[in-house]
């Protein structure tokens, strides 16, 4: 597919962990479609062995994301597949998102071509249970992922420094967002010198060293696998992640599809070239919002929108989308001003003209809007205390520019984070901002708070009592 000017709204498709028991469970009543398409994926992935993935999408008491890293990884793989293709096939045939471009994210690659309409549904979900096949056939070396809070050239530097010839840079997600890939050993010698200069960093539950050379074989067996899988003319845009540049008519699809077992998912790069470019709306293809979390990380002046951080009905994502599909594909792109930004921001991008940003709401004094569910809250309420604490990871996540994963809820900001007081202050403003505390007391002393456990308590305190020491 040509592309000549860069869509105005990109769909985000992850790869790993995104997963939410039940994140269908209301669209599933809604919309035929999803029914269809699970359907067919389920049915698709029990030629494989794999069990059906839809009660796992449309019951909420359904196992756990650990349960199924556990017990059972091949069956999430293809239940956050499908997830991700029924939400972006909903977005785009039934509630009116247009001017789109694809962008996947490690196996979301295989997700982003399926729905632009590269592979049937049942192609791709064969493409997906192929390569776990594949995976299966080969002795890879023991390994995983490992997550440091670092950018890409020093993370580079570091490894390098030590030694370690055997771990490959496995994903550029953020500023300060590097993914490590390698053996075991290597993996767990990185972890202790970066424990010793107090990088923030975190192993993920990986079975294998994924974006690493030690997988080439499984590549070259998963090509062959898929020679008789045909491709088709894709309906929209799709840029990779992997190659760095969009899918143009001609190309090899799933050879340049099978790279995501050894290239380096390059996140930070693409969104960015995407925003340069005028791509200014990042919407969530799948549960959760690990990916507009790590967009927003990467390029402040954007709009996001997560529409299955938790489960939604059909009226409900029409009305998390409505920000995107209320503009004409040639309205000019708003650019939503970073939070605490005294000046408007203007896009200087090549190829457009000045765009003012669109200034953010003032605080009300009765309601304020729930960040995570788009919900009006009573100002000076606040979610259930486990919800106040993913609401603050994420929050401190971004405005920290660390990966959210490392942020534990008893960590200490400053000693284990290297957060200093000043930074403390500041996020916890916005924290108090976002929730309708209001300012800051004058009394209030920092150093009192210094885990997100602690930054709750204060918040509750300050919600229930109006005092803080």
């Amino acid at each position: 597919m040509t592309v000549l000017t860069a869509p105005r709204t990109a769909l985000l498709f992850p790869g790993k962990g995104a997963y939410l028991p039940g994140a269908l469970h209301k669209l599933h009543g809604d919309h035929e479609l999803v029914a269809e398409q699970l359907d067919t994926i389920d049915r698709t992935a029990a030629q494989y062995g794999v069990a059906p993935v839809s009660p796992l999408l449309t019951d909420s008491d359904s196992p756990s994301l650990d349960v199924l890293l556990a017990d059972d990884p091949g069956r999430l793989q293809v239940a956050i597949f499908a997830a991700s293709l029924v939400l972006a096939t909903l977005a785009v045939e039934e509630l009116g998102l247009s001017d789109v471009v694809l962008v996947g994210h490690s196996v979301g690659e295989i997700t982003a071509l399926t729905a632009a309409g590269a592979y049937s549904v049942a192609d791709g979900t064969r493409v997906l249970c192929e390569r776990d096949k594949a995976m299966g056939a080969y002795d890879v070396p023991a390994g995983g992922l490992l997550a440091v809070g670092l950018s890409a050239e020093r993370a580079h530097r570091l490894v390098t420094g030590a030694g370690l010839v055997d771990i490959d840079v496995a994903a550029v997600n953020g500023p300060r967002q590097t993914m490590l890939s390698g053996p075991d050993t290597s993996l767990e010698q990185l972890a202790a010198i970066t424990g010793e200069l107090g990088v923030p960093r975190k192993r993920l539950e990986s079975p294998h060293p994924y974006h690493h050379r030690f997988l080439e074989p499984v590549a070259r067996h998963l090509e062959q696998a898929l020679a008789d899988v045909p491709v088709r003319p894709m309906r929209f845009p799709v840029h990779s992640t992997l190659h760095h540049r969009w899918y143009a008519d001609g190309d090899d699809v799933t050879g340049l599809m099978c790279a995501h077992l050894t290239h380096p998912v390059g996140f930070l790069r693409a969104v960015r070239e995407l925003q340069a470019a005028g791509t200014d709306f990042f919407v969530e293809a799948g549960a959760r919002s690990t990916l507009t979390g790590l967009a927003r990380a990467a390029v402040a002046q954007i709009q996001t929108v997560a529409p299955l951080e938790s489960t939604v009905s059909g009226e409900e994502l029409r009305g998390l989308l409505r920000v995107v599909t209320a503009l004409p594909a040639s309205a000019a792109p708003h650019v939503v001003r970073p939070r605490g930004a005294a000046e408007p921001v203007t896009d200087t991008s090549p190829g457009l003209g000045p765009v003012a940003s669109v200034p953010q709401p003032a605080t009300a004094a009765a309601t304020t809007t729930d960040a995570r569910t788009g919900q009006a809250r009573k100002s000076g309420t606040l979610p259930a205390h486990g919800q106040l604490l993913a609401d603050l990871r994420t929050l401190y996540a971004e405005a920290l520019e660390y990966p959210e994963e490392l942020i534990d809820a008893e960590a200490d900001l400053e000693g284990d984070l290297g957060v200093d007081s000043i930074r403390q202050t500041e996020v916890l403003a916005q924290a108090m901002e976002q929730y309708g505390l209001g300012d800051l007391p004058d009394t209030l002393r920092i150093t009192q708070y210094t885990t997100l456990s602690e930054v709750a308590a204060l918040l509750e305190t300050q919600a229930g009592t109006g005092a803080v020491a």
